[in-house]
């Protein structure tokens, strides 16, 4: 249970912190999801939210996989099950910051999503509790 609190406190923390470096990269970049009439906001907001995610995970599940413990001791023991969930983030995030920045219709993404879940589940890769 400890490795899961060190976890989810160093994943917050990583997450703190890259959140508004990320905000102000979006703003140098000039990408804002800019306000209309379906959407909530009144101003333009900065996108790329989705990479501070992606690395606080990545940089959390590095941090978890260095020390031992349970997670970590799994991790080294099933290499394929971590090379199979790094690749199938890496193209979820990779459509996430092409959508960010280009735009990509609901039919590309749902197609990416699922065929990337399909790969994921049929290389053994499950979750069976939360």
């Amino acid at each position: 249970m400890k490795t899961y609190i060190f976890a989810f406190i160093v994943s917050a923390a990583i997450s703190f912190a890259l959140t508004p470096w990320i905000i102000r990269l979006a703003r140098r970049w000039g990408v804002f999801d800019t306000p209309s009439q379906i959407k909530v906001h009144k101003t333009p907001i900065p996108r790329l939210g989705g990479a501070a995610v992606f690395l606080s995970f990545w940089l959390t599940l590095l941090t978890v996989f260095i020390f031992q413990n349970q997670i970590g001791d799994y991790l080294r023991s099933n290499a394929p099950a971590l090379q199979t969930l790094f690749f199938g983030s890496i193209v979820i995030f990779a459509l996430g910051v092409y959508d960010d920045i280009k735009g990509s219709g609901a039919l590309l993404k749902l197609s990416v999503q699922v065929t990337v879940a399909l790969y994921v589940c049929s290389m053994g890769f499950q979750i069976n509790e939360i």
